[in-house]
């Protein structure tokens, strides 16, 4: 059997895009995938059982379904936990390339470590800005009724501002979080770890492409064009309102990341 591809990255980096491109050129991610949405109009690549799995771990644990709300929950799993997830990667081994993609399995990564001894990673990072931005926008649009009375009056830009005050340090926590589960993790499995920096992705997919048919040999890469769609990709964006010591931590730990790419792969 071979051993799993997991696709590691915080939600809303650009990760589903990634396994897309994966998945076209021949990794299996799964049989039942999450379906499209607003969000996300091509599909999010990740695989219902591992979402369900995960999902289940961290409301055990008194954290949030999600992986992207407080509070996120520990990690201190029980026997009956471990063995839900060996059973579950015994279903899913194969003889094919195969791996899945779910962004709380950051959350849980001590766990796989142990379970998944050969596994090879793909972390990809995006810059923390848009990913916050991504996610204050997500929940503004929860309040659709409130957004639409505030865009017929032409005020809709008091509504981003409020968003933005309310919810932009409380994300940026997430962010911060995943990002030290990431840094963690590459520093204990460096030689199966290949880090994917988004910005080089869209600007120079033709070198991550080299980088990664050099990781996984066994990957037919098709060009990133044929599943790259720029029209649904959110633009960088900055934002206001972080806390200095947020955005230091933030930046430290991004900067930190980036560099790991250049020197992982």
């Amino acid at each position: 059997m071979k051993p799993p591809v997991i696709v590691l990255g915080m939600h809303r980096s650009g990760t589903s895009l990634f396994s897309r491109w994966l998945s076209f050129s021949g990794l299996h991610l799964g049989d039942r995938l999450y379906g499209a949405s607003s969000f996300n109009p091509y599909g999010y690549y990740e695989d219902c059982d591992f979402i369900e799995l995960h999902k289940s771990l961290l409301k055990s644990k008194g954290g949030c379904e999600s992986g992207h709300e407080q509070p996120l929950g520990s990690l201190a799993l029980r026997d009956s936990d471990i063995e839900q997830v060996n059973i579950l990667i015994k279903r899913k081994e194969s003889d094919f390339l195969w791996g899945w993609k779910e962004p709380r399995t950051c959350l849980l990564l001590p766990l796989y470590r142990r379970q998944c001894p050969a596994a090879r990673y793909i972390v990809v990072v995006r810059e923390y800005e848009s990913i916050i931005a991504s996610l204050v926008k997500r929940e503004r649009a929860k309040q659709s009724l409130f957004w639409g009375l505030f865009c017929r009056l032409g005020i809709e830009d008091l509504l981003v501002k409020y968003y933005q005050w309310r919810f932009n340090n409380y994300y940026a926590g997430i962010v911060d979080h995943y990002f030290s589960c990431l840094l963690s993790h590459c520093d204990k499995v460096r030689e199966n770890t290949i880090i994917i920096n988004l910005d080089d992705l869209l600007v120079s997919p033709l070198n991550v492409k080299r980088r990664l048919a050099d990781f996984l040999p066994g990957l037919n890469l098709v060009d990133f064009e044929e599943v790259y769609d720029g029209s649904v990709m959110s633009k960088q964006e900055k934002i206001n309102f972080l806390r200095p010591n947020v955005r230091t931590g933030l930046d430290e730990k991004y900067r930190a990341l980036i560099k790991l790419s250049v020197s992982h792969g």
